[in-house]
């Protein structure tokens, strides 16, 4: 680099003096690197030398850095130069950088891109860049700019394959020269390239005015007319010379040596005979003679050489006589180069004129530029030469001459281009004349009709034209362009014949997703196809999400692959999310991928095409069979079954079944579908006296085994069996079977999630999906004691692993029994379950054997939903999930968690491996996450745990914290531990199996000592906690008597305020610097991650503003709403309905329980923020353990009310006192079945809400006094915790809290013993109230009840009062603070007397 202390100067037009356009920027580049490497400045564009601070700091000074002044100073010099030395259009792209290494990474960016349009756009243009009239230099040069343009971009093109695109764009000219370096054994640089090319280039001139066109000037004499007859016939005469004789007249018209007597040197250009000159020649006497055309002695000389008052330099004459453009300025001309073909120029009479360079020039018009090539400079010439045959073929021009001027006029339109005058009886044409505007207002133009009849189509405006009588020369569609019909007119254009061609399977698929629709009985809402081209085979796989396919893909190739012996070549789709999302696969695969334009479904068309006959034929089931529209995944299935074995015209006839397998789909296994059908369920039975079989439906043929598929309306079970019997002229869901049932609603399967085994009955233990390895097809024995029915729950989705549905061939007479599977001659391999044993026959089969997930989700291959192993094994097959299993392992072994010892008496727990896939927002995988646990569930009390506790901190100690932070001014900060279990050392002797797939093979069978704890002990948060509170402990921290999970530290003025909730800590000080000094001491013991400043804690996004901070839990809701469909729902004002009691027994049919409790549960975390909802909340979960479709309703109605309310949440405020104020509220009798009350109480800190409760009383009230007196206590009990709490926390509170009760009868009987006769039964603790207010430390106060802000929490209010209300509890709307501004008209709690 330059000298620290001095500034090198820099300028555009001294050192950059190549101005950068859009066109040469690589050699700019390199002008501009080559400059800089020179001075030594190239650091400042290549940002190899770091930016100097601006400021340093000596003796506890902080002053300006110098070192950076004289740094910025010369970057400013050097992005001075590169902005001027950029062109207009560019230097906008680099006038707001800031250095100059920003302005150079810009135009790099912008003109060196490494996009994939770029590169393909620079292929493109080098292989098709023509030469055409360009010269061999221009042409080589330009393409040599391309291949530098590529290298830049880091695709560069080898000097073999530039020379390929040369020499195959070079025309037909250079046909011999091409072919000849092709066959050349030796390859050929670029620069000898170049020099042949250039070489071939002059010999081919000189060979064409050789053989063709000699360059001639006619003498013109305005006299004597004559003379242009002889010299038009003497120009055509020596037009027509051999190359040999051309060489002779050039040497005769060279300066001659000897005496000017010498006659053998003489040459005639008449008759071709050396000895004579052309004015003696006797031969052209006699011609002359014989057509009476007489010449004077001695011609005039031509006025090109002759006349004095010649026209300006931008007059040209047009000659028709002449071959070639002359001038005598070459300063006119561009391009200019010496002449490298003959030495001179023929005049008519036989003399010659030298030729000195050669170039070209260009005429302006208003249309288009007439190029004048080829212009032969020579000097002694007085007036520029047009010749008219070269203008009119090179340009493609006429030219119409009248007594006074000529016009040149476009051939295609006739449209006149320049206008010629005649001065002294010679045409002469102004380059510098504008355009003739002589029929400019003579006619209406056609496009001026155009606009005056409407913009008509041009065949109406054609058809006009003709009966109007209006005549247009070269009328066309591309002349007749109107700019407002191509923009408002347009439309897409036809479709043509699909050009794709398939030759075997798999060559091409075409793919599509088709949903949302309802939800299935399964759990999908959408489904996709795979379409092979060649067959026009169909795989259908229901999905839950569009992003599924991602996962499906990879599944479906790898079977189909593997099963026909052939690869997939290519795969058409649209450019839907879930397949660009497969691009890198589909790369790394080298699957071609196809996509159609935007907004072209049409090119997609063979699979949309599919899903029309795919949803009509299903949807044709459904309706003949009279099932609900939620079974539509199971008639879909079929569907596309029977589609497969249907013959198609465009298969001449032949199924796609036929086409793939190359032998015809066996149709005696068909049945109708959804009828009546009697399945042997014998093995299920639990006696023996029990049926052998039940009535149930045929919802199609299983995709995994040689069954159909029954479902058994009473119990919503799915059996597949083998051995089943038909009745298809009776439809149990028609109502036409002997025994009627309900049959499943859309409304029953609401949300129901992926792990729900039965719909209507209590969930059973979580189901696990399976991936097991390809098994080789075996025949079964027809005899074995295993029986060939399996079922399932019908609620579940499946996910098989079978090629197509079984269709074997039938070995006996009953039509209702199905043959063994061994008697297929086209049975395809079928992926099974991992494990699946069958039950004994006196036991019901477990569920987890027959997992959901592999029932009836595809047609064709059935695919696992989810890329997340439940196994080892499983886990072990990808290289993913093993990289995720050893990053585990090694952080174990680092932290030495356990120790290899020989087995004791004690017998060791197992392990195991669990996998998560956690993912970003945008819904892609972020990492693949193993975790190794133990098997905690094993552990016996008293032997290897005692005392279990979790550090769980209370919602309402954190509502505290922040406002009691906020109104200090206080700092906040978020730590998160990472593998918090880990860190404790156990106590107790637990001794552990090695971990699957990681055994010690010096000590296979040493179990592992556990010195650390692992997730999954019953001791582990109990150990962490121990481990983390002996820390604080240490540090100066005390544990609070309040709170187990809040720890304070108050010394010398500094208060510090430590709050977890498992492995999330949230800090609070005075101090700062304290805070980052404690940060620092538990890093250095715990492994942590510094959040800073909390924006999320506890799923709760904290916002702050200027005037304090707004929670909520916008992101919670929207997820729930989601999840359960709800997303697009009608927002109502109320969470329940005020008219409408809830009762346990309401009459309504019972809905399944398992997602009912577990949106309740989503709902009871979401009341930290929202206490509008609390009252909703706990009615809602008096009903969990029996649920009915009322219930059900409500709940809905409750997500309806957060739909409307998504961005409400709790506003804490900066500027509040720290008084506690509380209200307390009852229903007496709200709840008729059982008589006891709802309690409810909100409590204030300041402004601020911390803590609020809706429950119902546990005792029945036998007056609305007792009911109101318990709320008190309630609310009294609270207020005391707090008040605890905040003296631990070191703010007590100075005033007496106060109270608030709308019962007067309540409130006297919190001061007056005299009501004490009639509150004889009440407990003796609900008469703390009174001790605590006649002590001073409680002050109860009566509200009117329209001021009462717990009502909201104990019954279902009308509109107008709960929104009143809620907006005087606390609850605030978030909408204008997430967009950035804030109401600061805060709540105030104002009671009235």
């Amino acid at each position: 680099m330059a000298s620290s202390n001095s500034i090198i100067t820099i300028t555009a037009s001294t050192h950059f003096n190549i101005t950068l356009t859009s066109q040469n920027f690589s050699v700019w580049r390199r002008h501009v690197q080559s400059t800089l490497i020179g001075l030594d400045l190239d650091n400042y564009i290549t940002g190899a030398t770091p930016t100097p601070p601006k400021t340093i700091t000596e003796k506890d000074t902080v002053k300006p850095n110098p070192d950076y002044t004289i740094w910025f100073r010369q970057d400013q010099v050097i992005f001075s130069a590169l902005l001027g030395s950029c062109s207009d259009e560019i230097q906008p792209l680099i006038a707001s950088a800031s250095t100059a290494k920003d302005a150079w990474d810009r135009l790099t960016s912008s003109f060196a891109s490494k996009s994939r349009s770029r590169i393909i756009s620079l292929k493109s243009k080098l292989a098709k860049n023509c030469k055409g009239t360009r010269s061999v230099a221009e042409f080589l040069n330009e393409m040599r700019s391309i291949a530098d343009e590529l290298a830049l971009v880091q695709s560069p093109v080898s000097e073999e394959d530039l020379m390929v695109h040369v020499l195959t764009q070079l025309g037909q000219e250079y046909t011999s020269i091409a072919a000849a370096l092709k066959v050349r054994e030796t390859p050929v640089t670029y620069s000898e390239l170049f020099d042949k090319l250039v070489d071939f280039e002059r010999s081919l001139k000189s060979t064409e005015h050789t053989t063709t066109v000699i360059a001639t000037a006619n003498a013109t004499q305005r006299q004597v007319r004559q003379q242009f007859r002889s010299s038009d016939f003497q120009n055509r005469n020596v037009r027509s010379q051999s190359p040999a004789s051309f060489q002779r007249q050039v040497r005769s018209n060279r300066p001659q040596s000897g005496p000017s007597g010498n006659r053998t040197n003489q040459f005639c250009n008449f008759c071709n005979i050396p000895g004579h000159d052309t004015r003696d020649c006797r031969k052209l006497a006699k011609f002359l003679k014989e057509n009476n055309i007489f010449i004077n002695g001695h011609p005039s000389n031509p006025i090109a050489n002759a006349t004095t008052s010649a026209p300006g330099s931008q007059m040209w004459m047009m000659d028709s006589g002449a071959s070639h453009h002359l001038t005598s300025c070459p300063a006119t001309l561009s391009s200019v180069s010496e002449y490298g073909g003959p030495d001179e120029i023929i005049l008519g009479n036989g003399t010659g004129l030298s030729i000195s360079h050669i170039g070209s020039t260009q005429f302006p018009t208003k249309t288009k530029p007439l190029s004048l090539p080829d212009i032969l400079c020579v000097p002694n010439m007085r007036t520029n030469l047009i010749s008219v045959a070269k203008l009119c073929r090179t340009n493609q021009v006429s030219v119409e001459f009248f007594p006074f001027h000529f016009f040149v006029k476009d051939l295609k339109t006739g449209a006149p281009l320049m206008r010629g005058e005649n001065i002294h009886d010679v045409y002469y044409l102004n380059r510098l004349t504008s355009l003739p505007q002589v029929n400019a207002t003579t006619s209406t133009s056609p496009l001026q009709w155009h606009h005056r009849l409407g913009h008509p189509c041009f065949r109406i405006f054609k058809l006009l034209c003709k009966d109007l009588g209006l005549s247009f020369k070269s009328l066309s569609c591309s002349t007749l362009h109107c700019q407002s019909c191509a923009i408002n007119k347009c439309h897409k254009l036809p479709f043509g014949v699909n050009s794709f061609v398939a030759t075997k399977p798999l060559q091409l698929l075409y793919s599509d997703v088709w949903g949302p629709v309802e939800q299935s009985i399964d759990g999908f809402t959408y489904y996709v196809v795979f379409v092979d081209y060649y067959s026009k085979y169909v795989w259908l796989y229901p999905i839950k999400r569009k992003s599924d396919v991602s996962i499906i893909f990879p599944q479906f190739k790898l079977l189909v692959e593997k099963f026909f012996q052939t690869q997939i070549i290519s795969i058409f789709t649209d450019n839907g999310g879930e397949y660009i999302g497969l691009l890198p696969f589909l790369q790394s695969m080298g699957i071609s991928h196809y996509t159609t334009p935007p907004h072209t479904p049409e090119q997609n068309g063979i699979a949309e095409r599919r899903h029309r006959h795919i949803v009509e034929t299903g949807l044709t089931l459904l309706h003949y069979a009279g099932l609900p529209l939620s079974f539509w995944s199971h008639a879909f299935q079929t569907a596309v079954y029977l589609i497969n074995r249907l013959p198609t015209p465009i298969l001449q006839s032949k199924s796609p079944y036929q086409m793939l397998h190359n032998a015809s789909p066996k149709y005696t296994k068909l049945k109708t579908f959804g009828c009546l059908c009697y399945p042997w369920l014998k093995p299920y039975a639990t006696s023996k006296l029990q049926p052998h079989s039940q009535p149930c439906i045929f919802l199609g043929y299983s995709t995994s085994r040689s069954a159909y598929k029954c479902l058994d309306s009473q119990t919503n079970r799915l059996y597949h069996s083998r051995h089943v019997i038909f009745v298809e002229d009776i439809f149990p869901s028609k109502g036409t079977s002997s025994k009627p049932y309900r049959l499943p609603t859309t409304d029953d399967f609401f949300s129901i999630s992926h792990a729900t085994p039965h719909l209507h009955k209590s969930p059973q233990k979580k189901l696990k999906p399976t991936h097991a390895p390809p098994l080789q097809v075996s025949p079964q024995n027809p005899t074995n004691s295993n029986h060939a029915t399996s079922h399932v729950d019908s609620s579940t989705s499946t996910v098989n692993h079978s090629l197509d549905s079984i269709t074997p061939n039938p070995i006996s007479n009953t039509p209702t029994t199905l043959p063994d599977s061994s008697a297929s001659s086209t049975l395809p391999p079928t992926l099974p379950p991992e494990s699946s044993p069958l039950p004994p026959r006196n036991r019901k089969p477990n569920t987890k054997y027959y997992n959901s997930h592999f029932v009836n989700s595809t047609t064709a291959h059935p695919i696992p939903s989810s890329l997340v192993p439940n196994t080892y094994l499983q886990a072990s097959k990808d290289p993913l999930w093993r990289k995720a299993m050893d990053d585990e392992y090694n952080a174990l072994l680092r932290n030495q968690t356990w120790e290899l010892v020989v087995p004791t008496s004690k017998k060791p727990i197992g392990c195991k491996w669990l996998f998560r896939i956690k993912r970003r927002p945008d819904g892609s995988i972020d990492k693949y996450k193993a975790r190794l646990v133990a098997k905690g569930f094993l552990q016996k009390y008293g032997k290897d745990y005692f005392d279990t506790f979790s550090p769980v901190t209370k919602p309402v100690t954190i509502r505290t914290v922040f406002a009691i932070a906020l109104s200090k001014g206080w700092s906040l900060r978020q730590l998160d531990i990472d593998n918090a279990f880990l860190h404790g050392h156990l106590q107790e002797e637990v001794y552990m199996t090695q971990p699957p797939g990681y055994i010690n093979q010096q000590f296979p069978n040493h179990v592992c000592k556990l010195r650390r704890s692992l997730y999954g002990l019953k001791q582990a948060p109990r150990v962490w906690y121990m481990a983390l509170t002996s820390f604080l402990l240490d540090f100066g921290f005390t544990k609070t008597h309040a709170d187990a999970s809040l720890f304070i530290y108050n010394r010398n003025g500094t208060k510090c305020y430590f709050l977890v909730y498992v492995d999330d800590i949230l800090l609070s000080s005075n101090n700062t610097g304290f805070m980052n000094d404690f940060v620092k001491s538990l890093a250095s013991k715990f492994s942590l991650k510094d959040l800073g400043y909390p924006s999320h804690f506890l799923g709760v996004e904290l916002i702050p503003t200027t005037h304090g901070l707004f929670l909520t839990q916008h992101k919670h809701i929207e997820d729930l709403l989601t999840m359960h469909h709800m997303d697009g729902a009608k927002p109502v004002n109320t969470p329940l309905c005020s008219s409408q009691a809830l009762t346990l027994d309401d009459g309504t049919p019972k809905v399944d329980p398992t997602p009912y409790r577990k949106l309740v549960g989503s709902l009871q975390y979401l009341a930290f923020t929202r206490p509008d909802i609390s009252f909703a909340v706990n009615k809602l979960s008096q009903f969990m353990h029996q649920p009915t479709q009322t219930h059900w309703q409500a709940l809905k109605r409750l997500l309806r009310y957060l739909k409307g309310t998504i961005y409400h949440g709790l506003f804490l405020n900066k500027k509040s006192p720290l008084d506690l104020t509380a209200f307390s509220d009852s229903d007496w009798g709200g709840v008729s079945t059982a008589g006891r009350s709802t309690t409810a109480y909100i409590i204030y800190l300041g402004s601020n809400i911390i803590s609020w409760k809706s429950a119902r009383q546990k005792s029945v009230s036998r007056s609305s006094t007792e009911a109101e007196y318990k709320a008190l206590a309630n609310a009294a009990a609270e207020l005391a915790w707090v008040e605890n709490l905040l003296k631990e926390l070191g703010l007590p509170v100075s005033n007496s809290p106060k109270l608030y009760c709308d019962n007067t009868g309540a409130t006297y009987l919190c001061a007056n013993p005299v009501y004490h006769s009639r509150m004889k039964h009440v407990a003796l603790d609900y008469h703390f109230v009174r001790e605590k207010v006649a002590a001073g430390t409680l002050k109860v106060h009566h509200i009117n009840s329209t001021d009462q802000l717990a009502d909201p929490l104990t019954k279902p209010l009308s509109r107008a009062p709960f929104l009143r209300l809620r907006s005087k509890i606390g609850v605030s709307d978030g909408t204008s603070i997430l967009r950035g501004r804030i109401n600061t008209n805060t709540p105030k709690i104002i009671p009235s007397n």
